[in-house]
């Protein structure tokens, strides 16, 4: 993926520019106890999740096959990751089933298909 610098350097305006190359978010914190009311991530390249109570949740936006994101959890508690409706994680459960990152681990969510999302966690 280029980086926005590169492709404003090439004449194309900042906003534009973060849009093609994905953008980033910090300060997210999860929320909930399922994927209803998990926090809904937004369609960006990388979101770093700083806080949020154990086992809350963050939601996968609805993606379509060949987009990713990563998420670094530093929240200092384990986040639950859900996939949007009709979506699945892995072999989780579809729309419900949640993918689990401990603190100080980074996970790479890549959108195989319209219907699965396809996860690389870090140690």
């Amino acid at each position: 993926m280029a980086y926005a610098k590169t492709i404003m350097g090439a004449g194309t305006p900042a906003g534009q520019a973060l849009a093609i190359s994905g953008g980033g978010t910090t300060g997210i914190v999860g929320a909930g106890t399922t994927f209803s009311d998990a926090y809904q991530l937004g369609p960006l390249s990388a979101h770093i999740a700083t806080g949020g109570a154990g086992s809350s949740g963050l939601k996968l936006y609805i993606a379509a096959a060949g987009d990713s994101t990563t998420i670094l959890n530093v929240s200092g508690q384990t986040l639950l990751v859900y996939p949007p409706t009709t979506m699945q994680i892995d072999a989780q459960a579809t729309t419900s089933g949640s993918f689990s990152m401990a603190t100080g681990t980074k996970a790479r969510f890549l959108c195989a298909t319209q219907y699965r999302w396809i996860a690389i966690l870090s140690a």
